[in-house]
């Protein structure tokens, strides 16, 4: 495992050094993460280094990193997460519908593009 702490520092240094331009960092599971380290969600965008965040549901992701998305990529939640996700963000109404998805089909959103989209993944055989 990687120590979040030099995640953050590597997200500094790669403000200031050319070597490291083009550095994006993929958190999956973020849960505490998120907590310990809020700067993880927080300060990236300060550092030009994108950051993706990955949780099996919508309240797992702290509230600090929730709130400041760009894209929100998302497949079917339980309904206590859309009343979260709901009272946080004004989305169009078909998102909040995403609870009857398939195991393939996922909701991509940009809300600085007005943009909301649902897709599926090809199925692996």
């Amino acid at each position: 495992a990687v120590d979040p702490h030099q995640l953050v520092l590597a997200m500094k240094r790669s403000a200031e050094d050319s070597r490291l331009a083009g550095l994006g960092i993929i958190i999956d599971e973020i849960g505490d993460l998120g907590r310990q380290y809020p700067e993880l969600g927080t300060q990236s965008r300060h550092y030009q280094t994108p950051v993706a965040f990955g949780g099996q549901r919508y309240s797992q992701v702290t509230p600090n990193i929730r709130h400041q998305w760009t894209v929100l990529i998302m497949f079917a939640q339980s309904p206590d997460d859309l009343k979260i996700l709901q009272a946080e963000q004004n989305l169009p109404a078909e998102v909040y519908e995403i609870a009857d998805y398939s195991a393939y089909e996922y909701a991509c959103i940009i809300p600085a593009l007005d943009y909301f989209e649902t897709k599926q993944i090809a199925k692996f055989v």
